[in-house]
């Protein structure tokens, strides 16, 4: 059998041996024929509010059952940031998801909208879509194999299929710091991957304004006739990857003029006006203007004044951050349940991960809680990170690592750690940790005390 690839960072299904240019398939996708041996399955009614956990490994799973000799390529990025923000944000999906989709079929049933109108039928539509996938991926999460990328690239990848080219680039930080986007010279078909998405740019914590626009001026200049995006319909010209490069070009440039002068996030939520672009991408349509809104308006502009304000992270905040987590573990070898407290914030959680009976398992604490979880476990209880790595931006700070864990001076089991600290006046303050527990195929080094 053929060694088959799978592109982990793109939503866009590549498949073989299609005879008509549009078939229906299962699941309410339709798949367009784009060159012999290439075509694209694209969903019939997409969402146009999507509930993304930024974990780009989901769905790579289904790909192994099918071609087990399958390689999934990614940026090099991807397997440093999993720990610390993939599966993070993963967890919050799976914590907050069910209760999302009841509130949307909530807001069906009483005929009102986000905003609390009355509802429209375009709103209906999606809303009940949007409760429907984040339902099934509920459903599914508990069978899910994070599988990770078998091939990194750092720049460049060209492989050769036969006649066929696949040409596989990085060209800069844009939707995320990992964005790979596929070429085909030959076809003349450009894969963009969440590069570029319809009907409006999705930019969020994890995106890169300062950066998207000349990615994008880039993936202008590869000549391409077919334009098949992360999200939205296939395109035929360059025209809406042009609109895009402008929105996120004035984005940045009236955020950065609003941190020079002076002012807040909130005000510059104020001053930087984006009426033009909403206009041009959601036009008079409720939901993409709830879409433009979330994505640009709101998240986009607080991305670019992130990364307008954000000073070079100092060797003392590093420092400090870790120390935080290194006194979470004092407390716990002390059984101090108001030291233990005291390095959370008051929202924060912990959430511990196993697998019991072959199948993953969860538990989610507070701070409290898990100072009494701590107190009532029997024996002296120490855990200590090796190599822990830290990245401070601004006020969030994100320490990783894997630990060894020990109960009475003999050792129990091994995991990895991320925690997610956020600045506070009193200092660094564990917003999110997330634990596996890992019961065999511990390292050495997780056996030694230090």
């Amino acid at each position: 059998m053929k060694q088959k690839l799978c592109l982990s960072m793109l939503v866009t299904a590549l498949c073989l041996m299609l005879a008509q240019p549009r078939v229906r398939a299962a699941g309410d996708f339709e798949i367009q024929k784009l060159a012999d041996g290439v075509c694209a399955a694209l969903r019939n009614h997409p969402p146009l509010m999507s509930f993304d956990t930024n974990n780009v490994f989901i769905g790579n799973q289904v790909w192994r059952e099918a071609f087990p000799n399958v390689e999934f390529v990614a940026h090099a990025s991807t397997l440093r940031d999993r720990p610390a923000i993939g599966d993070a944000n993963r967890q919050q999906m799976l914590s907050g998801g069910r209760g999302y989709a009841e509130y949307l079929r909530k807001q069906v049933a009483q005929n009102k909208s986000l905003a609390g109108a009355e509802l429209t039928e375009e709103e209906r539509v999606n809303y009940l879509a949007d409760a429907a996938w984040i339902e099934r991926a509920l459903a599914e999460a508990p069978q899910v194999k994070i599988l990770p990328p078998t091939l990194t690239i750092e720049d460049r990848l060209t492989l050769q299929r036969g006649k066929r080219a696949i040409d596989i680039r990085f060209l800069g930080r844009g939707h995320t710091g990992a964005d790979l986007i596929v070429h085909l010279p030959q076809e003349g078909i450009l894969l963009t991957g969440d590069l570029v998405v319809w009907p409006a740019p999705l930019v969020g914590s994890t995106s890169f304004p300062a950066d998207y626009s000349t990615t994008l001026e880039r993936l202008l200049t590869i000549p391409a006739q077919i334009i098949v995006l992360g999200h939205g319909p296939v395109l035929r010209d360059q025209e809406y990857l042009k609109q895009m490069a402008r929105l996120l070009l004035s984005l940045k440039e009236q955020t950065a003029s609003a941190v020079a002068r002076g002012e807040t996030l909130e005000q510059a939520r104020q001053s930087v006006n984006l009426k033009e672009f909403r206009q041009l991408f959601a036009g008079d349509s409720t939901m993409r203007r709830i879409l433009f809104g979330d994505y640009v308006s709101g998240a986009g502009v607080a991305a670019a004044f992130r990364e307008a304000t954000e000073r070079q992270p100092s060797t003392d905040d590093a420092k400090a951050a870790l120390a935080v987590v290194n006194q979470l573990f004092a407390a716990m070898r002390a059984k101090d349940a108001t030291a233990m407290q005291s390095l959370f914030l008051a929202e924060g959680q912990f959430v511990a991960t196993d697998r019991r009976n072959g199948q993953p398992a969860r538990r989610v604490f507070n701070g409290e809680s898990f100072a009494k979880l701590i107190i009532g476990t029997k024996g002296l209880l120490q855990e200590r990170m090796y190599k822990p790595e830290v990245r401070v931006n601004g006020d969030l700070a994100l320490v990783w690592g894997r630990y060894g864990f020990y109960v009475d001076e003999r050792f129990s089991h091994c995991g990895l750690n991320a925690f997610q600290l956020l600045r506070t006046t009193e200092g660094w303050k564990i917003a999110h940790g997330a634990s596996t527990i890992e019961m065999e195929g511990c390292e050495p080094e997780s056996k030694e005390k230090g």
